[in-house]
């Protein structure tokens, strides 16, 4: 049921439902079950908490750690439950049919997945995780909520609201009660949580509701990006891609920087500097050709820029390789 390389602390998680998911990330990551909503883990591998709560509808999990080693773990969609929420991850990689993976980070929202989907996430030794999981079924939803869901082909992610700032706010920091009590305060933070999750879900697919990105809009993004990497000669004017594309500009700019941690200028540079560097290393053009091939207004220009990325200056590089 569940698998572990102890080389490169892979753990994958399969999609088999169990009584608790405790029982199933105890298997996995080791701990302590100090009660049948808490583990307690303290190894090699990791330092930390982790709270479960149930109420047939929904299963809950707060995982709240201190990485101690390099960490890759994939979960998967439950069975017995139609929708996956994954809350507040910062590295999150998601693959169903792509030619490449989706890297997303939502600190303060959520990505919901569909039906047997699953989700890697990728920490580093030192790193502290604080994200939460539900499963869900479709009970908990109204009937308009129900219909757009059903109509993705594979997933969501909403960035979040001043009520999930605040609960997140309150459960990873502040934690007012003594600890003796804190359980039961965790199992009310998952109930509240719920509550607030409904509260969001119900103004997905409305028209007033611009938080919430679907997968058309995130494959939009994925096309952008092809565009821009087989034309990297060009400077992207986002205005025009946001017309072409038919989406609002704002909101392409948001959805890209939540792909790929950067904005779609800050992508383009990145690229073109990487192109300028092969072209360095595999050519013997002259620096002002190079530099006037990528749109750079000067070789100076394209000297700090490849400097500022690789420390060295085009030439240090061209005489070290």
């Amino acid at each position: 049921m569940l698998t572990q390389n102890s080389m490169s602390k892979n753990i994958k998680l399969n999609n088999s439902p169990v009584t608790n998911q405790l029982v199933k990330l105890q298997t996995a990551l080791g701990g302590d079950l100090v009660s049948e909503h808490h583990l307690v883990i303290d190894n090699e591998i990791l330092v930390g908490d982790i709270h479960y709560y149930t109420n047939g509808y929904t299963d809950f999990t707060i995982v709240e750690v201190e990485v101690r080693e390099d960490l890759k773990i994939e979960f998967f969609h439950i069975d017995d439950f139609h929708y996956t929420a994954q809350f507040f991850g910062k590295n999150l990689v998601y693959s169903k049919g792509k030619e490449e993976d989706i890297q997303i980070s939502i600190p303060n929202g959520f990505f919901i997945l569909k039906d047997a989907e699953s989700i890697h996430m990728h920490f580093k030794k030192g790193e502290k995780v604080e994200q939460v999981t539900i499963y869900f079924t479709k009970e908990i939803l109204r009937e308009e909520s129900n219909v757009f869901l059903e109509k993705l082909d594979s997933f969501i992610f909403h960035e979040g609201d001043a009520n999930l700032r605040v609960w997140k706010r309150a459960v990873f920091t502040s934690k007012p009660l003594d600890k003796d009590l804190r359980e039961e305060w965790y199992l009310l933070k998952m109930m509240e949580l719920n509550l607030i999750f409904q509260n969001v879900i119900r103004k997905i697919g409305t028209k007033g509701e611009k938080r919430v990105y679907s997968d058309y809009e995130i494959d939009i993004a994925f096309l952008i990006k092809k565009v821009i990497t087989e034309d990297i000669k060009n400077k992207p004017i986002v205005s025009d891609l946001a017309l072409e594309y038919g989406i609002n500009l704002n909101k392409l700019e948001k959805i890209f920087r939540y792909v790929f941690n950067e904005t779609i200028y800050q992508f383009y540079k990145t690229v073109r500097i990487n192109k300028v560097k092969e072209e360095i290393y595999t050519t013997d053009k002259a620096f002002t050709e190079i530099a006037y091939d990528y749109g750079y207004t000067d070789v100076n220009h394209m000297s700090k820029n490849f400097k500022a990325n690789f420390g060295l200056t085009p030439s240090q590089f061209k005489e070290n390789n």
